[in-house]
């Protein structure tokens, strides 16, 4: 039965020029996209030199999670800004297939002071209204603290120097010590800390996402292949006059026909196929082993061995072939 569906016309729009304050946006067509985000904690508790870290998601509804543009997190002064790999996801509803995209950030503010987070936006085409949009995470303004260890205890005072008489037995004022300033390398510390981190958990993800190679045994090769390659190499010796490779190629054929009852002989083997390879097996044997010897034909041999057909094997089979050990 052929079964003919109904023809259907689909008309496919060229893509609309990008919006000018975005000329060089991704092309994403979709029903509706949204943009949120979600922090490790408060964003307005961080302190210099503390991670924070940052998760923006993108959820395109009507598009593939593997569709969605990547945003490059702006560049801001005084914050540090590491990507992490992201996470891909697919839900479905009703409405069709919605992509869902979460880029991590690990953020570390390096000095203390104000610091503001641009918005984000992603520009995206909404295909029910036919125009450009945009997708927009406002902007934030995070107060850096300055780090508890900045904050060293001060040095003890130390007794005021006496004054030292001068030449002429006047004393003279003592130079009093410079203070001493305690700098503190905490947030460089960290940064650079969390910043080896980061690269043994990139390499340890590459490297068990590596393809790991099993060595297993060879399959092996089933019976039918090794007796016909058996037969190439018989047909083979055998235009090439060699008695010898044809008669071990034909007995090796024969114990992967016969495998309960292999024969011993090139004679025996002509008993059990058809002719004309009866024949030519006979002359074969009777020259390897007759008295008088004889004459062989390779290339007859060699066409009587790609069309024969083996008799049925008509020598009742029973259970125990020698006699009893002890008849009774």
């Amino acid at each position: 039965k052929v079964f003919t569906s109904d023809e259907h016309v689909i008309r496919v729009n060229p893509i609309p020029p990008p919006p000018p304050e975005h000329p060089d946006a991704a092309w994403l067509p979709a029903k509706h996209v949204a943009l949120t985000e979600m922090w490790s904690r408060e964003p307005d508790e961080l302190e210099a030199g503390e991670p924070i870290s940052r998760d923006v998601t993108v959820s395109a509804l009507g598009q593939l999670e593997t569709q969605i543009p990547v945003i490059d997190p702006p560049e801001v002064d005084g914050v540090n800004v590491y990507p992490d790999r992201p996470v891909l996801a697919r839900e479905l509803e009703p409405e069709g297939i919605r992509g869902v995209r979460t880029d991590q950030y690990a953020m570390i503010g390096i000095d203390a002071g104000t610091v503001t987070l641009p918005a984000l936006e992603l520009p995206w085409f909404d295909i029910a209204a036919g125009e450009w949009r945009v997708a927009t995470l406002p902007g934030q303004t995070l107060d850096v603290l300055p780090s508890k260890a900045q904050f060293a205890s001060p040095a003890p005072q130390e007794a005021a120097p006496e004054p030292v008489a001068g030449p002429d037995g006047a004393a003279e004022p003592a130079v009093a010590a410079e203070p001493t300033v305690v700098h503190s390398a905490f947030w460089r510390q960290a940064t650079a800390i969390l910043a080896i981190v980061w690269l043994v958990t990139v390499f340890a993800w590459w490297w068990s996402g590596r393809p790991r190679r099993e060595h297993r045994p060879p399959p092996p090769v089933p019976p039918h292949k090794r007796q016909a390659q058996r037969l190439k190499d018989a047909r083979k010796a055998a235009l090439a006059g060699d008695a010898r490779g044809l008669r071990e190629s034909l007995m090796q054929w024969a114990a992967l026909q016969w495998p309960e009852r292999p024969p011993r002989s090139i004679g025996e083997i002509a008993n059990r196929v058809s002719s004309p390879l009866a024949e030519e097996l006979a002359l074969l044997s009777r020259a390897s082993y007759g008295n008088g010897g004889g004459a062989w034909n390779g290339e007859t041999l060699a066409r009587a061995l790609r069309s024969f057909a083996v008799k049925a094997d008509d020598v009742p089979r029973t259970a125990d072939s020698l006699p009893p050990l002890m008849p009774s």
